[in-house]
């Protein structure tokens, strides 16, 4: 029963923000690698696979398929290293300031902290403020200069 419902849950709420098709192919457009690292079951995967996602990135790292979760710095390095970049040309867009911004601060990668206005109740959103904050994906491109 937690299984299915994991699964439904998984299916029937998976979404991306209007927005992000639009960046993500601006982004390629522009001679950008796009990567994906994400702390995710298996369930995810297919609703991002279903969702024909996948061929907006470069290389996508799921937890459950390298056995490493975020903060582990071996997961951003496997992106990196699938990409063909180094830390310092990166820009990492999270929503979390211990697991993905203090790791990839300390391999130098250039970071920002997404944070969404509106109603939207995510769990693994932290508390607090980071430097460099966004609400949208469409204000990345003050830190792509």
């Amino acid at each position: 029963d937690k299984i299915i419902k994991i699964w439904n849950i998984t299916h029937t709420e998976f979404k991306l923000f209007p927005e992000v098709i639009g960046i993500l192919k601006k982004l390629r457009s522009g001679g950008f690698k796009i990567g994906l690292i994400s702390n995710t079951d298996c369930f995810s995967i297919k609703a991002i696979s279903d969702g024909g996602y996948g061929k907006y990135f470069d290389s996508m790292v799921f937890s459950c398929k390298v056995k490493l979760l975020k903060p582990y710095k071996k997961i951003f390095k496997i992106l990196l290293y699938n990409i063909g970049a180094k830390p310092r040309e990166s820009l990492m867009v999270v929503d979390n300031l211990k697991d993905d911004i203090l790791p990839a601060e300390k391999m130098g990668m250039k970071c920002v902290m997404m944070r969404r206005k509106g109603n939207y109740s995510l769990s693994w959103v932290e508390n607090g403020e980071y430097k460099n904050e966004i609400n949208s994906l469409d204000e990345i491109w003050k830190y792509l200069e």
